[in-house]
């Protein structure tokens, strides 16, 4: 499992949400990007691996987090295994339930619930963002399992994926696209998450209403307004002083798009598990 980053100790799941919004929609763009035009396979085993069909196969260390049915409307926890999966298998979504333990969250304690919130978004969503936050694993597969039931994967390969260098224009439109998902409650938390857990970006400044940023670029600046959203976004120039032809976003307020990124429906099912 991928080291976890240092960042403040969230309490509740909106918190670790807020934290980790940013780099999972960056690196699930990339992640699409980078595999939807290659067939999958799994090996659920005792030594579990997952792999795109391509030349070398793309291999992945997989992480069930849950399952969806579409005929019962439910998401159920994969630290329920009642598939009877190896233990390394489900850790993750078992971290999840140890964090909603320490933090007193009895909702994520309850092994099955409604596909939907309350809030109408889908309960996946957040699922699959809180194993991201607490995991430090920012990649995920929703894989059809047959029946309308689909298997959500965390997957792991640093050597196999990763981030490029993080520069003022991709931080700009990682934080951009986190805003524009509606999920954010808390834009500080938001753009602190972000710097802690996105390599190659640095939290030089943070005040109530306003954190900048240090990338290998140039410097990014986040406006946040009074409700706590992230507003405006401007790159600016590291040694400051001249005029910068760079980013400069006013984000409006979003509204929720439910999946996070594109979740690669192209893929399909051969063999494996």
């Amino acid at each position: 499992m991928t080291a976890l980053p240092t960042t403040p100790q969230a309490t509740t799941p909106q918190g670790l949400v807020d934290s980790v919004l940013a780099i999972a929609t960056e690196a699930q763009k990339a992640f699409a990007a980078t595999y939807e035009d290659f067939d999958w396979r799994a090996d659920l085993g005792d030594d579990p691996c997952f792999w795109f069909e391509r030349e070398p196969p793309a291999e992945f260390r997989p992480h069930v987090v849950g399952s969806t049915s579409e005929r019962l409307g439910t998401w159920l926890w994969a630290w329920q295994n009642v598939n009877g999966f190896p233990a390394d298998l489900v850790a993750t979504a078992g971290a999840v339930r140890g964090w909603a333990q320490q933090h007193d969250v009895p909702e994520l304690l309850v092994p099955e619930v409604p596909t939907h919130g309350a809030d109408g978004t889908p309960v996946a969503t957040r699922h699959v963002l809180l194993a991201e936050a607490v995991s430090g694993i920012y990649t995920h597969y929703r894989a059809p399992y047959g029946a309308g039931t689909h298997v959500w994967f965390l997957l792991d390969a640093p050597q196999e994926f990763a981030l490029p260098p993080a520069t003022a224009l991709s931080t700009a439109t990682a934080l951009t696209a986190a805003a524009a998902t509606g999920l954010v409650e808390d834009g500080v938390t938001a753009v602190a998450g972000y710097a802690a857990r996105r390599d190659g970006v640095e939290l030089l400044e943070q005040e109530a209403h306003r954190l900048l940023l240090g990338t290998t670029t140039d410097r990014v600046e986040v406006q946040i307004d009074e409700l706590g959203r992230i507003a405006h976004i401007a790159t600016d120039p590291g040694a400051g002083g001249a005029p910068h032809a760079g980013v400069r976003e006013d984000v409006p307020p979003g509204a929720p798009v439910g999946l996070l990124g594109r979740l690669l429906p192209g893929l399909r099912r051969r063999g494996g598990a």
